[in-house]
């Protein structure tokens, strides 16, 4: 369903879900400082992790899935208690990874497992040279 190669962006803060493809696409464009309508997709999770939104625009218009998981938690890459929105590039394979959920986890363990990744994230940072804004 997804075209290959395209960059994959996730939002690091929660989302609200009632918005639909021009209300996110503001979002990419004011708070994740991103051009909506690039190579990319872009991903939003809810606050209780349950619910996530694609977002991309390919060659005939605006795409937008809708995944709402049953007794499962996503996990965000960055911890869940963040409040300011930024993203983190993420793979196919992990994204695919994050729309099939984190089986049977309490949240305690969601939230663990989204703190280790918060880590690996900020790692990863610290060692570009790239300034963050």
């Amino acid at each position: 369903m997804l075209p290959g190669g395209l960059r994959v962006w996730v939002a690091t803060a929660p989302v609200n879900m009632c918005k639909s493809i021009d209300g996110l696409a503001v979002v990419v464009a004011e708070q994740l400082s991103k051009d909506p309508k690039s190579d990319g997709v872009f991903v939003f999770v809810n606050g209780k992790r349950d619910r996530v939104k694609l977002l991309w625009k390919d060659q005939s218009g605006w795409c937008l899935l809708y995944k709402r998981l049953d007794a499962r938690l996503v996990v965000r890459p960055l911890d869940a208690g963040l409040t300011t929105m930024g993203t983190v590039s993420i793979d196919g394979r992990t994204l695919a990874t994050l729309l099939e959920g984190v089986a049977r986890v309490s949240r305690e363990r969601a939230r663990s497992i989204a703190k280790k990744s918060r880590a690996r994230a900020l790692s990863v940072i610290e060692t570009m040279s790239i300034p963050t804004t």
